[in-house]
C-alpha cells in the first residue's frame, strides 16, 4: 500500500475539525441561556424539561470526546515545530475539556438527582442545595479552562508561523488567552463563552484550511523581534 501523501493526511483531519467545530458551536447555544430567577424555578424547569438536560450532557460528553480527537490531531501535525511543545500544548487541551466536561456533566447530574429526590423539606433547603452544587460547578470548571487555555495558546503559537489564514491564528490566541484569564475574571461566563466561541471558530478554520492543497512543514512560533 502506497504511504498516505501529505495533502491525504490533512484532508482525513478536516472531518474531525468540523464536527469539533459543529459541537462546540451546539454546546455554546446550549450554555448561553439564561437561568431561572429563583432555585425553586430552576428545579421546576429542570423537571419539565428533564430529557433536554439529558441532551446537554450527552452533547458535552459528545464535545468532549471529539475535542481530544482534534487536539491529538493538530498535536500531531505541529510535531515538526516542537514536537515536546505539541505534546504538552495537546495534552493540556485534552485534560482541560475533560475536566471542563466533568463539571458540566456534574452540575446536570447534581441537578436532575436533586429533581428525582423529590421536593425539599422548605424553600430554604432546596435554595441551599441548588446554590451549593451550582457554585461548586462553578469553581470547578476553572481549572479545566484554565488548562484548556494554556494548552491552546501553546498550539496556536507553535502554528503561527504557518500558511493558515491570519483569522484563525488569531482565533487560537484569543480562545486561549480567554481560557488563561479566566481564573482572574469570578462570577462571570463572559471569558469562558468567549473562549468556546473562539475555539469553534478555530477548528472549523483549520478544517477548511486542511481540506485544502498541502501546507508547508511547520516552523517555530512567531520570530523574535
Amino acid at each position: 500500500m502506497r504511504p498516505a501523501s501529505e495533502r491525504d493526511r490533512h484532508r482525513a483531519l478536516a472531518p474531525m475539525a468540523f464536527l469539533t467545530g459543529a459541537l462546540s458551536l451546539a454546546l455554546l447555544a446550549g450554555s448561553v441561556q439564561p437561568p431561572p430567577a429563583s432555585p425553586a424555578a430552576l428545579l421546576e424547569d429542570i423537571a419539565a424539561h428533564q430529557a433536554m438536560y439529558g441532551v446537554f450532557a450527552s452533547l458535552a460528553l459528545a464535545w468532549s470526546a471529539s475535542a481530544v480527537v482534534f487536539a491529538a490531531a493538530l498535536g500531531t501535525w505541529l510535531e515538526g515545530a516542537s514536537r515536546p511543545l505539541a505534546s504538552a500544548g495537546q495534552g493540556l487541551v485534552s485534560g482541560g475539556v475533560l475536566l471542563l466536561t466533568f463539571a458540566l456533566f456534574m452540575r446536570t447530574g447534581a441537578m436532575l438527582a436533586l429533581v428525582s429526590a423529590g421536593p425539599a423539606p422548605d424553600d430554604a433547603a432546596a435554595a441551599h442545595q441548588v446554590r451549593f452544587w451550582s457554585d461548586l460547578s462553578f469553581f470547578l470548571t476553572d481549572p479545566g479552562l484554565f488548562a484548556w487555555g494554556v494548552g491552546q495558546v501553546m498550539l496556536a503559537w507553535l502554528s503561527w508561523r504557518s500558511t493558515l489564514p491570519l483569522w484563525v491564528r488569531l482565533a487560537g490566541l484569543v480562545g486561549g488567552a480567554a481560557g488563561v484569564l479566566t481564573l482572574a475574571v469570578y462570577q462571570t461566563a463572559v471569558l469562558a463563552l468567549l473562549q468556546l466561541a473562539a475555539f469553534a471558530a478555530w477548528t472549523v478554520g483549520l478544517g477548511i484550511a486542511w481540506r485544502r492543497p498541502p501546507m508547508p512543514a511547520m516552523g517555530g512560533g512567531p520570530r523574535p523581534a
